[in-house]
């Protein structure tokens, strides 16, 4: 059987590279069931060896991979959605949100089967008529990586339920084409093989049961971009040949562009990115590139115009066959990381603010102080930051440029001292701080970090 899958295999691969009519969702979809039915091909020939079910689970344990699992059940749900499309009974839905950054050492092809069996078992135990809902979520604690599939079906009497791991009890499949009892045995023996814990139960609820696998959390492998860094000001500009790409970008950055002063640039096509860096020369060094690998109907992919328009210092690649080895060794030798596609919804995104030299920045909690600055600042149109604490200040230090004058009001109320306040301003690295006051400036101590002692009128 193993060989006789890989001919219509080979077929499916060479017409891959043809199939330029599908929207980059359904070439995702078709890949991913090229690369199941790969695994399944493989695996059945590893079966045909003469060795039981445990020792192939040992072997295993040998050909463990840092695996991202929220692009891995991604795929899986998709899958299982085309499967139930005729079924409008049932209701998948993926909860990825907080899964971002998320890797395991498993066997991917071992665990994927794990969660098709078990979204399967949901499916097959619901009332047929009735249908009913399949929630899937990623989520983690400090030292595992949780997945949880909880279905809203009969549920599962508790007397089986303490039995089921088990080989040969089963629940719940009556005139279905399973039923053997090795499902949750073997996907038990599989979460166990990978150093994890695989649990059922009933839910609080009374309907319906969750099942819960615990797999040991994995640092992310060097490839991955574990948040999108920008500069404020910085021009961003993303590579896709699929709209849908190109608008998920708008959207995430949408928020910054303003607040920010961040720039999109959008492009479809290699002319398109040739003809901005041609147009832009003093920005080329500078912006951040979002480069898609497959650009269809075009001679070169991503990293070829990486490699071509020598930007992989600031780019990156934005693709869904991230987990190609030969495309991860080229991005090893361009220096580029990677994004997988699935995951720039959400890709955690942080801008580094620039800071900026002020005229003056004063801490008082006076507000007719504060009022007299903000005036001041207007009538002879100096640039000046007012604070009427330590916190508050502190909140917005990381843009202050640390040359720019701070004038701390010697007695800030609540037996705070301006003193021990200009004191840990100056080792946070201002280097010029004077202190105000409403008393007579030569009765105020100063010390050596403080340039001087002045008055509470505005001194610009």
């Amino acid at each position: 059987m193993s060989h006789d899958i890989r001919s219509p295999l080979s077929a499916l691969n060479l017409l891959m590279a043809h199939i330029s009519e599908l929207s980059e969702e359904k070439r995702i979809l078709v890949r991913n069931a090229i690369n199941r039915i790969t695994d399944i091909a493989n695996s059945l020939l590893e079966k045909s060896k003469p060795h039981s079910t445990e020792a192939t689970l040992d072997d295993k344990k040998d050909n463990l991979e840092t695996t991202l699992l929220a692009a891995l059940v991604d795929s899986v749900i998709s899958e299982k959605r085309i499967q139930i499309r005729e079924n409008s009974s049932v209701n998948i839905q993926a909860y990825l949100e907080e899964s971002y950054g998320l890797f395991a050492k498993i066997n991917p092809t071992e665990l994927k089967r794990v969660l098709s069996n078990t979204i399967n078992n949901s499916i097959e135990a619901f009332d047929t008529l009735r249908g009913g809902c399949i929630d899937v979520f990623l989520t983690a604690d400090a030292n595992s990586v949780i997945l949880k599939i909880k279905d809203n079906g009969k549920g599962i009497p508790q007397h089986i339920l303490d039995q089921l791991g088990q080989r040969g009890v089963s629940h719940g499949k009556e005139g279905t084409q399973s039923g053997s009892g090795l499902g949750v045995y073997h996907a038990k023996k599989t979460i166990e093989s990978f150093g994890g814990l695989f649990e059922i139960e009933n839910n609080k609820s009374g309907q319906g049961v969750t099942i819960s696998l615990s797999l040991p959390k994995a640092q992310p492998p060097e490839w991955f971009v574990q948040e999108l860094k920008v500069t404020e000001g910085q021009v961003i500009v993303a590579v896709d040949d699929d709209n849908s790409v190109l608008e998920v970008w708008r959207q995430r950055l949408n928020s910054f562009i303003n607040s920010s002063r961040l720039s999109l640039v959008t492009c479809t096509s290699s002319a398109c990115l040739a003809d901005w860096l041609q147009k832009n020369p003093e920005l080329m060094r500078s912006a951040i590139y979002l480069m898609d690998y497959e650009l269809l109907g075009q001679k070169k992919n991503g990293l070829d115009l990486i490699e071509e328009h020598h930007i992989s210092q600031t780019a990156i690649l934005v693709s869904s066959r991230y987990e190609e080895p030969l495309i991860k060794k080229r991005c090893a030798e361009l220096g580029v990381k990677l994004i997988p596609k699935g995951m720039a919804p959400i890709v955690p995104i942080t801008v580094d603010l620039k800071a900026q030299r002020y005229d003056g920045v004063l801490i008082d909690n006076d507000p007719l102080v504060l009022m007299v600055w903000n005036l001041g600042a207007k009538e002879y149109n100096k640039s000046v930051l007012c604070f009427n604490s330590e916190a508050e200040f502190n909140q917005a230090a990381a843009v202050i440029d640390k040359s720019s004058p701070v004038y701390v009001d010697v007695d800030l109320g609540q037996g705070i001292q301006g003193q021990d306040v200009a004191a840990r301003i100056s080792a946070s690295g201002f280097k010029f701080i004077h202190l105000a006051t409403g008393f007579e400036a030569q009765s105020i101590a100063k010390p050596e970090f403080i340039a001087s002692v002045v008055g509470k009128d505005f001194p610009l």
